[in-house]
């Protein structure tokens, strides 16, 4: 999988948005072994969207994402997800191209989501540049929010490993 900004010779074939938005919006591809394009899709909000972070896993492309302007549950979450509007948002593109959901994740004014994780399990951990997690399942539902850091630590970085251990990587 590829990613960064849809200029405007950008052509999305097969995924789950094959227009622009409007504004400036991400482009994501997925490609085979050899280099030649699966599918392509848009993604973003009406404003202007920068892609932060992407993690794969079997379950298909984690995205996290950060538009300009706060927007509705309309124009992007699915219905049912943790939060229905927003700046941040994270979502899951199945293998093939088509959207599994949409959710927007942790919106404190100008924090981005600065990491994405896939834990053994299948769930999804977003930080973002505040040091706050927030942990969503494979339906894009909320379980957990939790702030990691204090004044004295910096953190740039997550992972987990295959027993579902998350480890924080930064500076004192």
């Amino acid at each position: 999988y590829t990613g960064g900004f849809a200029f405007t010779d950008f052509v999305a074939t097969g995924g789950y948005d094959l227009t622009s938005n409007g504004g400036k919006d991400i482009g994501i591809t997925k490609t085979n072994s050899n280099g030649s394009k699966i599918w392509s899709t848009f993604m973003g909000t009406s404003g202007e969207d920068n892609l932060e972070n992407l993690s794969c896993s079997n379950n298909g492309l984690y995205v996290a994402a950060l538009g300009t302007s706060d927007q509705s549950s309309s124009s992007f979450a699915t219905t049912g997800v943790a939060r229905s509007s927003g700046k941040e948002y994270c979502v899951l593109l199945r293998p093939n191209g088509t959207r599994s959901w949409g959710s927007y994740t942790i919106d404190r004014g100008q924090d981005y989501p600065s990491s994405i994780e896939v834990t053994g399990s299948g769930n999804i951990i977003v930080m973002n540049s505040n040091f706050q997690l927030e942990k969503f399942n494979l339906q894009g539902s909320k379980s957990t929010q939790l702030n990691i850091s204090n004044n004295n630590i910096e953190i740039y970085d997550l992972c987990t490993d295959n027993k579902g251990y998350l480890y924080a990587a930064g500076a004192i």
